[in-house]
């Protein structure tokens, strides 16, 4: 039976990381505040942010259905992921999402996620994502793992209408992701040491190694404002932690050979780019750095 055939409502938990998100989490709030015909509860796990996104939790921690965790230190998204999930299993709610809070929807994406998610297998649903500066492109409708040219994580945008039911996908983030509550029980917690960037492709890999499926549902959309509490896709940080992670993932997942190829390529890559000016050279410097760094963390 689903909930349209009985009078409950259904319930889901929300798992949010937050870090100096006071620029975007208003408009988070007033997406998940406006939702319909849906019991939800919100775990916020702040990761020692030092901008207002405190006041900002402050003042919606009133609301009895949200729970604010404040960690001392900054834990990273996979860790940060990992302590409210272990708070939103203590509940009884059947449903489970990871998600940014640089998002915007509408009012309904809870309640058609849900409703998607019970006409299928066990796994996941993640709705279509676009970008948050130009709506008409999308971001994310479809993912696979390649080693073409490395490991990556690629997402395609390779239908010309999208279908009319929810589809599979080898790969989805964990932007906007719902997932069964036993698919967590199953897979377990995320891989801390990732700290942010490739934790989610870890964990999906894992669900996905686990025979669980992953679909994206093409009537719902999430406005995704990317990288934008870390300083923006092509920002520093990020590519230091892009390239640091990708070496974990390629190692832990495809061995020492394909680990190898893979720093090759982005070697070859990061060189190009710099050499044909596509890219600065502390932006660069960043991406070595991050390369640098993901062999030595193999290396300990």
């Amino acid at each position: 039976m689903t909930y349209s055939d009985s009078h409950e409502l259904p319930r889901v938990t929300l798992v949010t990381v937050t870090y100096n998100a006071a620029s975007v989490f208003d408009d988070f709030w007033q997406s998940l505040s406006k939702q319909v015909d849906v019991e939800w509860a919100l775990i916020v796990v702040d990761n020692a942010s030092v901008d207002k996104t405190s006041a900002k939790l402050a003042l919606i921690e009133r609301d009895p259905r949200v729970t604010v965790v404040r960690s001392p230190i900054n834990t990273g998204a996979a860790e940060g992921n990992n302590i409210g999930v272990r708070l939103a299993m203590a509940r009884a709610d059947p449903y489970i999402i990871l998600c940014n809070n640089d998002i915007v929807f509408d009012s309904n994406i809870l309640t058609g996620l849900i409703r998607a998610k019970q006409r299928l297998s066990p796994g996941a649903v993640s709705p279509v994502l676009v970008f948050g500066d130009n709506r008409s492109a999308t971001w994310f409708e479809m993912g696979s793992f390649s080693t073409l040219f490395g490991v990556r994580c690629v997402h395609h945008s390779s239908f010309d209408a999208l279908p009319s039911q929810s589809y599979l996908t080898s790969y989805a983030p964990t932007t906007f992701l719902l997932f069964d509550r036993e698919v967590i029980e199953s897979v377990g917690e995320l891989d801390a040491d990732y700290f942010a960037y490739w934790e989610d492709a870890d964990y999906v890999w894992r669900a996905r190694k686990k025979g669980y499926k992953l679909w994206v549902n093409p009537h719902t959309v999430v406005v995704h404002k990317v990288s934008q509490s870390s300083g923006g896709f092509g920002s520093l940080y990020s590519n230091h932690q892009y390239y640091k992670n990708q070496i974990r993932f390629a190692r832990k997942h495809f061995g020492r050979v394909v680990c190898g190829y893979t720093v090759a390529t982005s070697l070859l890559r990061i060189g190009a780019r710099w050499a044909l000016r596509r890219d600065p050279l502390p932006l660069t410097k960043a991406k070595m750095l991050g390369l640098q760094a993901g062999i030595l963390a193999l290396r300990g």
